[in-house]
């Protein structure tokens, strides 16, 4: 997935194998970034930059992935 390591708007840093791990954890733990802040040892504010900073990178670099093409749908529908 070629991730880089991130340094957000708000100049929050960290390694690609933490973001990942954030990135990871966070839809399959479904807690507050507060009750998580002493796993990772940040701060919920920086949490949750770090994981909205990666969305928006996998979305700008995978969109084309993500999006519906309705014209191989289409196709297959009729099939």
């Amino acid at each position: 997935m070629q991730i880089p390591e991130v340094i957000t708007r708000e100049r929050t840093n960290a390694t690609a194998m933490e973001t990942l791990c954030i990135i990871l954890y966070k839809p399959f733990v479904p807690v507050r970034w507060y009750d998580i802040e002493d796993f990772f040892s940040r701060s919920s504010c920086g949490l949750s930059n770090i994981f909205l900073h990666l969305l928006k990178l996998l979305d700008v670099q995978y969109s084309d992935l993500l999006q519906l093409n309705r014209s191989v749908v289409t196709k297959r529908l009729d099939v």
